[in-house]
């Protein structure tokens, strides 16, 4: 399989603006032809001035006609290289956030340990804005005031090449004005940036925990220091506002200083007869369509800097290193069969300079198909960490996971992932009804003409005894959660995280203290329906409620990381003092 290119390259500036060539190339061509007729008009009021001048007022008429027209083919042509341009734009803003939301569901989860999500949203909504003016009115600016510029400067050097120098002297000015102001410009925005993704990062946490914030009273605290994130944007704002107040002034007082040179200069030409009043209207003209460009360039400068770092975030983002590696081959989702733990330490990666501790020691085990597997173990004991494991996580070493005789390392993410489905303890319900969130669950399977959709639902919104009688709720799979399963309770959102497991029609299904929210009645049922599953998967269930876990016909024991116990209920009775203790912690819990 042949190495894709990096997704920070899909980013570049170059790679995006010749994805769309195509409009920016015609909404260059209708702009060129668009500033040609905005000059055509300062030549057409040169002769009917010149006409004027000499007492013939007979083709005054025609000129004004001929103006008037001119005018409003130029509007129209200024509205179509508009609509290319801004549209590209649109485009590659579209793209961008496309690109980068595709890479996030590759990261792994360490990734998402060093960028919170609110940096993430930031990058996704603020950053993607900003480089959709960059790639639209930033892009339209550079070509329209190029094009200005450019047909500007030949036209007043051939009418006046004396009186086009005097003109243009005071924007020789506007060269050291740059030099001095432009670094500041990429510094400046980068923080900016910056400061908006730690505001939104900020937000996104307290509206999220607002539950937390009320019942521990700390609203007055976290309003100080939403005042001190939301004071340093401001601060950044406004060194960004005053390093451009000046380009503004500066750029508008240059070309103001152009147009006094004009009026003295070009005034006693005219009045020395070298140049005629025609000749001098239609100077006058070309350079006032220079002044516009020269007050946008401030503009396009600001929209430069900051377009370029806001891309610089995103690329840098999408330039880290993964620390899971995919493999270069690899065949199809793995077939059910036994997942086998060999020789297994694993510690969770830390900062640079710091020593990771080992959470699993020297694991190894079975899980075979068609047995159900309890793990047990006090709190603490590495339980959680070793079902992650199996998904890929975090990066774990070759030839030490295997999921039917097959090296973890050698299976693609996707086809992992697909395999293997897991309940965790508190699953995330995303604000839809019951049924959407339970549909998470079929991986693929919609995608088979004889699979009926209504039944396998219902199916599995039953077997996780969603549907119960005392329930005061009434739930139902039209039931809409809330955002993250507000709306339900806590045994409800673990419930519809086990009717996702039953919908999957993945050969391994691995639960993490999947019964913790619910009574025992209900869980035993639930627990129940798990072993009838047992011919066709195999399952592993950790958990805490030691009178479920020894019903299992394999039992792993736990503690400090290590795996002091395997088999069934009696054997370990006898020969693991932790099982032991956990029996009688459950018995006199009772």
């Amino acid at each position: 399989m042949k190495s894709r290119p990096s997704p920070s390259k899909k980013l570049s500036i170059l790679s995006l603006l010749s994805r769309y060539r195509g409009p920016y190339f015609i909404g260059a061509l209708v702009l060129l032809v668009s500033n040609a007729l905005s000059f055509l008009i300062p030549w057409l009021t040169k002769h009917a001035v010149d006409d004027l001048t000499k007492g013939v007022a007979g083709s005054i008429g025609h000129y004004a006609a001929a103006i008037i027209v001119t005018a409003i083919v130029q509007a129209l042509l200024r509205v179509v290289s508009r609509g290319f341009i801004f549209g590209a734009g649109r485009n590659v803003e579209m793209d961008v956030r496309q690109v980068v939301f595709e890479h996030l569901q590759t990261c792994d989860a360490n990734f998402f340990q060093r960028h919170p999500s609110g940096e993430l949203v930031s990058l996704i909504t603020n950053d993607s804005n900003v480089v959709r003016l960059f790639f639209g009115m930033g892009i339209l600016n550079l070509i329209n005031g190029s094009l200005l510029y450019t047909i500007g400067s030949v036209l007043i050097f051939t009418l006046n090449p004396e009186l086009a120098l005097w003109a243009v002297l005071p924007y020789l000015g506007m060269i050291l004005v740059l030099r001095q102001v432009t670094p500041r410009f990429h510094e400046f925005n980068r923080v900016l940036q910056e400061q908006m993704g730690f505001l939104t990062e900020f937000m996104q946490e307290n509206i999220n925990g607002q539950e937390v914030l009320r019942s521990f009273g700390s609203q007055e605290h976290q309003n100080q220091r939403f005042g001190k994130h939301n004071s340093n944007l401001f601060s950044a704002l406004m060194r960004l506002t005053r390093v451009r107040g000046v380009l503004f002034t500066t750029t508008s007082a240059l070309a103001g200083l152009g147009t006094l040179i004009l009026l003295w200069v070009g005034g006693r030409q005219v009045i020395d007869g070298v140049i005629s009043l025609g000749d001098f209207v239609a100077f006058s003209g070309y350079l006032g369509l220079l002044v516009t460009p020269t007050l946008m360039f401030g503009f396009v400068i600001s929209i430069w800097y900051r377009g370029t770092a806001s891309l610089e975030r995103i690329r840098n983002m999408m330039a880290e290193e993964k620390m899971v590696k995919e493999p270069m081959d690899s065949e199809a989702a793995p077939k059910a069969g036994d997942l086998t733990i060999r020789n297994l330490t694993f510690a969770y990666p830390h900062v640079a300079g710091a020593t990771p501790t080992p959470v699993l020691k020297s694991i190894s085990l079975t899980v075979p198909k068609g047995k159900l597997t309890a793990v047990v173990g006090p709190i603490g004991s590495g339980k959680s960490t070793l079902s992650q494991m199996f998904f890929n996580f975090y990066p774990i070493s070759p030839e030490t996971v295997f999921v039917n005789g097959r090296d973890l390392s050698q299976i693609s993410t996707h086809q992992l992932r697909t395999g293997i489905t897991l309940a965790p303890q508190e699953p995330f319900l995303f604000s839809k009804s019951i049924a959407e969130n339970i549909a998470f669950g079929f991986k693929g399977a919609e995608e088979d003409p004889a699979f009926n959709r209504d039944a396998a639902l219902m199916r599995a919104f039953e077997d996780a005894e969603l549907r119960k009688s005392h329930d005061p709720e009434g739930l139902s799979l039209k039931t809409v959660v809330g955002e993250k399963g507000v709306l339900v309770s806590g045994g409800q959102r673990q419930r519809i995280g086990l009717a996702r497991l039953f919908a999957s029609t993945s050969p391994f299904l691995i639960l993490d203290e999947p019964f913790s929210s619910l009574d025992i009645e209900t869980a035993e049922n639930i627990y129940n329906r798990l072993v009838t599953l047992l011919p066709h998967k195999t399952i592993l269930v950790i958990t805490h409620r030691m009178s479920l876990a020894k019903k299992a016909t394999n039992i792993v024991v736990m503690d400090r990381g290590e795996v002091v116990g395997q088999g069934d209920h009696q054997t370990l009775l006898e020969t693991t003092p932790t099982y032991r203790d956990l029996i009688m912690l459950e018995t006199y819990a009772e």
